[in-house]
């Protein structure tokens, strides 16, 4: 969403079809995620937000980039702070908006909000599949595909037990998903086993 708008504001008259189809234009805010339902004409669009479903100026938002509304987890995460979002694989979630380049915020279908390892989940196709009236999602930044591949495996030669919070316990032979190496030798991810996200020495894995 570019601008905020509210039903006071009208900057040009409704298409005769859109009073029939929906007689109530829909509030926004600056950064709302809208789900387009149609095009009503050159200046209005219908869509959906949080339930509710109504008429906006089309120049109120950003449209062009389609947005993956919702995704799948292809590994357990364990959510170790009140931010986190913990996901079981398998488990759909939908995505809120980037953190940065590693962190993803979404929503599961509890309705509970949280951050989590962006290499946890799908994120280079939409679950969604293109059906006949499929409404497109359209927000004000896109999504970064990530290409998912045997490079980010790890496994374990050793176990580790945890020294400080932010690190996490290995087990001979554990599977683990690295994001990131670290300078000083340490490695940043998550273990498959466990769903635990967090650092660990680097000389304790191997390739996988």
């Amino acid at each position: 969403l570019l601008e905020e708008y509210s039903r006071r504001t009208s900057p040009s008259p409704m298409h005769p079809m859109a009073v029939r189809t929906a007689t109530v234009e829909l509030s926004l805010n600056r950064g709302d995620v809208v789900r387009i339902r149609r095009d009503v004409d050159a200046n209005w669009l219908e869509g959906e937000r949080n339930g509710q479903s109504g008429l906006f100026p089309r120049s109120y938002v950003q449209v062009g980039t389609r947005f993956i509304i919702s995704t799948k987890a292809i590994y357990p995460f364990t959510a170790r702070r009140a931010t986190e979002l913990s996901l079981k694989m398998g488990e759909l979630v939908t995505l809120r908006r980037e953190i940065d380049e590693n962190w993803l915020e979404g929503t599961n279908h509890l309705g509970e909000i949280g951050i989590f390892p962006r290499t946890v989940v799908l994120t280079k196709v939409s679950i969604f599949q293109s059906v006949q009236n499929e409404p497109l999602a359209y927000s004000f930044y896109s999504s970064k595909a990530v290409q998912i591949t045997s490079h980010f495996s790890y496994r374990a030669l050793y176990p580790y037990s945890p020294m400080k919070d932010d690190e996490v316990a290995l087990e001979v032979n554990d599977i683990i998903f690295v994001v990131e190496k670290c300078d000083d030798g340490w490695y940043i991810g998550t273990v498959l086993r466990t769903g635990q996200f967090g650092t660990f020495p680097g000389n304790y894995v191997e390739r996988h």
